[in-house]
């Protein structure tokens, strides 16, 4: 394990300040509307196309809120309207154009989410969310062809495959490396004992389990596999089956209701081992339900953005609290924050490039070589396509504090990442 330090903070709250690193410009295909782009006089010329009409700027937001994920949905999406107003506040987008959000609720079915993208994709520049590994990998060959550039909310690895995809912190898989080698660090799992993980029977679950495939076989772990539906509630079966072989750790790839599930299933049966789940399986309203204390004893997330413990993050918070009064809110605010910023600078790039096309987005994703989120995420680099942006992460734990996570020692990366190939 390489710990990294910590990194400073950048004040979050003036849109558009942090740093871009860039080298080099990527190519794409003009977009079949290109043929409607504008060029724009005030202020220096800039070319546009879909998405651009006078002086706004339309952003797409496929979210989830009415599904499984609708508690983590309403923060990334409040969060990301909450630095849209601010940043439409000091000028907006080059200094001329207004962001605006079309949001769009697919509760988390992909079916739905195809159809709400086929009425979306002609009216928006980009997509500020896409929420759901299912959803996203369905959509793949949609968003390319259509040459949209799409900040997805999801970590699935086969998403970085995608040229107009951006995923704003580590993978799934490299979070799971990341955080199996914390454990190990701290003695919580031995070389040579087993370990189970409890997953989606999905791209989102799969996508995690690369990662504890690898760090098994890196570590002489026997792994338990235990697949689960996105809907299921009773956590007993795959619980009492990681009981009889004895693992060290639960790792725990779904969502926060049936994380509960599991910490108090394992709870019941005797089964008092860490519990160490991916980032989206987690709510801050489970501490005061009945998985509240197991959750507190045995819960570790692995994050690809900090908690509010951290200086950053603790000024996003208070921003969120000062409009969001009768919220408590998640980390998803701070991912939603996060994933403004790199848009935000994603647009300014083209800006600065003079094009805000489809076309010219995709140059601009290219040249980040560098994106830094002022210490809420490791700094991210979308010049390799087919590579996580980054191969740090961070590890929480339960706690009662705000979002429920407090952060634990220095950014992660693990040595064994060195030598991971998700091709293999």
């Amino acid at each position: 394990m390489i710990p990294l330090g910590r990194r400073g903070t950048a004040s979050l709250l003036v849109a558009g300040a942090l740093v871009v690193g860039g080298a080099g410009c990527g190519t794409g295909s003009t977009p079949e509307n290109d043929a409607a782009a504008a060029t724009h006089e005030a202020g220096g010329k800039i070319k546009t196309s879909a998405g651009i009409s006078g002086s706004v700027l339309t952003l797409g937001v496929l979210t989830d809120l009415s599904g499984v994920f609708k508690g983590l949905a309403k923060d990334l999406t409040d969060a990301q309207q909450l630095y849209w107003d601010q940043k439409n506040a000091t000028g907006g987008v080059c200094n001329r154009y207004s962001v605006v959000l079309d949001v769009r609720d697919h509760g988390y079915n992909t079916d739905r989410a195809v159809e709400i993208y086929s009425g979306m994709k002609g009216k928006v520049l980009a997509i500020e969310q896409l929420l759901g590994s299912p959803m996203a990998t369905k959509l793949g060959p949609s968003i390319d062809s259509d040459q949209i550039v799409t900040m997805a909310e999801t970590w699935a690895p086969a998403l970085t495959d995608n040229r107009y995809y951006m995923i704003v912190g580590a993978t799934y898989d490299i979070q799971m490396i990341n955080g199996i080698d914390y454990l190990i660090q701290q003695h919580k799992i031995k070389d040579g004992g087993a370990i189970g993980h409890i997953y989606h029977n999905s791209e989102l679950g799969m996508s995690a389990l690369l990662g504890s495939t690898y760090m098994a076989k890196r570590h002489g772990l026997g792994l338990v596999e235990q697949k689960i539906d996105p809907n299921q509630a009773d956590m007993t079966a795959a619980v009492t089956a990681l009981a009889a072989k004895k693992v060290t750790a639960i790792l725990f790839t779904g969502t926060p209701a049936q994380t509960a599930a599991v910490a108090s299933t394992a709870s019941k049966v005797g089964l008092d081992v860490p519990i160490l789940a991916s980032n989206v399986s987690f709510a801050p309203s489970l501490l005061t339900g009945p998985a509240g204390p197991a959750l507190k004893k045995n819960l570790y997330l692995v994050l690809p953005s900090v908690g509010f413990s951290e200086a950053g993050a603790r000024e996003v918070h208070d921003a969120f609290l000062a409009t969001h009064v009768q919220q408590s809110p998640t980390l998803g605010v701070v991912d939603g924050w996060s994933e403004a910023v790199v848009m935000d600078q994603l647009l300014e790039k083209a800006c600065s490039n003079g094009d805000l096309t489809r076309e010219g987005l995709l140059a601009a994703k290219n040249s980040l070589t560098r994106v830094e989120t002022g210490g809420l995420t490791p700094p991210l680099d979308y010049s390799q396509l087919g590579t996580s942006p980054t191969k740090a992460s961070y590890v929480g734990r339960a706690a009662d504090v705000p979002g429920g996570i407090t952060v634990v020692g220095d950014l992660i990366e693990s040595s064994d990442v060195g030598l991971y190939n998700r091709s293999r």
